[in-house]
């Protein structure tokens, strides 16, 4: 009998393990996303460009945290994107920088993948608060109707009235999704004159594009995939 169960055990514990190890290599892949331009660029894949908010340039990604919101799960955000069958584009922005050279650079990067013949509607520019200004301006600069937007939280409560009109006036272009949450006591939602808006309503407000949580993800895959 003692056999029999040793024989059962190992049956049953070692498969687990032989299926365990054979995700290490996966595992690793993740921990170890690069996120860099690629080197190469490969005209059949889709490409996400994710901006993230300023926090991260104040006290970089490990101290990334704000009261009463939590740590800021970057590293899971891109993460979550490429687990979507994107090749994620997101470089951390490591001071405080105006946004209008950023933009500028996110927009060369977008007439880079141009040029090497992704298709418009294959390149997507996502970001929150800060990222989402940033990706809402650097589609304007490439003025592409076919590019996806996905700005998330993207205006601000505390923005200076003259800084609002100028943000407003700007010829927005490209397949505009603007998402926000209720009670959200940082952002507002924009209710620019293009665009489609998604209001959600759990509950989180600014919070809920800290981590990569299905009820903006999904919106925004759907949107960079076209999906009806």
């Amino acid at each position: 009998m003692t056999v029999r169960i040793g024989e059962r055990l190992r049956s049953r514990v070692l498969p687990f393990f032989a299926r365990t190890l054979s995700f290490a290599p996966e595992v690793a892949a993740a921990a170890a996303l690069d996120t860099s331009f690629p080197a190469t660029i490969d005209p059949a894949r889709r490409y996400l460009i994710y901006l993230h908010p300023r926090i991260i340039e104040v006290t970089g990604v490990e101290k990334a945290e704000m009261a009463p919101y939590g740590k800021f799960q970057y590293a899971d955000i891109v993460r979550a994107l490429a687990a979507a069958g994107f090749t994620v584009i997101s470089e951390v922005r490591t001071s405080d920088r105006p946004y209008r050279p950023v933009a500028d650079h996110v927009a060369e990067q977008v007439q880079k993948l141009l040029a090497a013949g992704v298709p418009p509607r294959n390149i997507t520019l996502a970001g929150f608060s800060k990222g989402a200004v940033i990706a809402l301006m650097a589609a304007a600069s490439v003025a592409k109707p076919d590019i996806n937007v996905v700005a998330m939280a993207a205006c601000s409560r505390n923005v200076k009235p003259e800084q609002r009109s100028e943000f407003l006036a700007t010829h927005f272009a490209g397949r505009i999704l603007l998402i926000d949450d209720t009670n959200d006591a940082v952002a507002e939602p924009c209710r620019l004159p293009v665009g489609q808006q998604l209001q959600l309503k759990e509950g989180r407000g600014y919070g809920e594009f800290f981590a990569p949580r299905p009820k903006w993800i999904q919106p925004l895959t759907d949107w960079a995939s076209h999906a009806p």
